[in-house]
């Protein structure tokens, strides 16, 4: 191996570290606005997979072209946009559910934040008129986590970034789907 090479290695090397260094790492225990804490656990992709391709698009709409003596595919139609929004914002909320229902697992909840086996959460969010599923510990779970756990929006973009991280999925594209949780 000649000089060359090894510094050609070394400057790989180098270029490997830096990546490494700058490469966020996720802490093991996340803490929420209103004190409670979850560990992060890997999900399966496939079922992540399994949960956005519940969610099709439409059939792209067609024009006839009398020019052309056939139909023409339309994806830039208003209505068909629209629908594909809606499906896009389902799709991404029905991803939060999923890591925040298989993602996590709780370490510390204070005295003053309603427990999982609590019944006046429960009670308040059916009194708001939102539905729980409390006879599956799993979906009660997802619930806690949506109406008592994550307080603040930051709590959801804490999640999702550190899960993301934990999942190998850039910051970046973490925050433009927040972003796009934002605006929907």
């Amino acid at each position: 191996m000649g000089v060359q090479d090894i510094a050609y290695i070394k400057n790989i090397q180098e270029a490997v570290v830096e990546v490494d260094s700058s490469t966020p790492t996720p802490s093991d225990v996340m803490t929420f606005s209103n004190g409670v804490q979850l560990k992060l656990k890997k999900v399966n992709f496939l079922r992540i997979q399994a949960v956005m391709n519940r969610f099709k698009y439409p059939e792209i709409p067609e024009y006839w072209d009398e020019s052309r003596q056939r139909g023409i595919k339309n994806p830039d139609h208003p209505e068909y946009l629209r629908q594909k929004a809606e499906i896009d914002n389902a799709r991404m909320w029905a991803v939060v559910d999923a890591i925040a229902a298989l993602g996590t697992e709780v370490v510390f909840v204070p005295d003053s934040v309603p427990k999982l086996e609590d019944q006046n959460w429960i009670d308040e969010c059916e009194f708001l008129g939102i539905p729980i599923v409390y006879d599956k510990p799993i979906a009660r779970y997802l619930s806690w986590i949506k109406f008592v756990a994550l307080t603040e929006m930051d709590d959801l973009n804490k999640l999702a970034n550190e899960f993301g991280v934990v999942m190998g999925i850039s910051g970046e594209n973490v925050a433009s789907a927040i972003e796009g949780f934002r605006s929907n």
